[in-house]
């Protein structure tokens, strides 16, 4: 099995990776989803345990407000999601500038992100109680939070 076989092998597996094989050769006819997509929502997990242990320690442990404990929750989640996804997830090879600027634009995209999921917290919360709303907020949010940031802050045409 070469180095390529052995990283898209269980992503076979589960089918995130189309391959079929001719001879001893896999020829790849692509991934069935983008390899951005799934490399922003392994950061997203990683984020979401961020802003969810945040959220629970600041509104659940401290007693703090729903939407004050988000803000501060969210904010964190924020710069680990900058540092994972310009160096991983939206990664361009020799391209070591435009970190002031793409990081600008992350902020802009994801204070959007946060008014989204406070606004929706607070919808949520009239509902359910702060942890359900804020659960429920979590995957409207990583769609816009993944489309802007394809799209908009890491886009491979952007001048740095």
């Amino acid at each position: 099995m070469s180095d390529t076989d052995q990283h898209t092998a269980p992503l076979t597996a589960v089918g995130l990776y189309r391959s079929t094989r001719q001879g001893d050769r896999r020829a790849r006819s692509g991934w069935l989803l983008p390899p951005t997509l799934i490399r922003f929502g392994i950061v997203g997990v990683i984020n979401v345990a961020v802003d969810l242990g945040g959220f629970i320690l600041l509104a659940i442990g401290s007693g703090l407000p729903g939407p004050t404990a988000n803000i501060v929750s969210f904010s964190a989640a924020i710069v680990t999601s900058y540092m994972l996804n310009n160096f991983w997830t939206f990664r361009r090879p020799g391209n070591r500038q435009g970190h002031s600027r793409r990081f600008v634009l992350f902020i802009t995209v994801n204070v959007v992100g946060l008014t989204l999921s406070t606004g929706l917290v607070l919808v949520f919360m009239q509902f359910s109680g702060k942890l359900a709303a804020k659960l429920a907020s979590i995957p409207i949010v990583f769609l816009w939070n993944y489309l802007a940031s394809k799209y908009i802050v890491f886009r491979p045409n952007a001048k740095a």
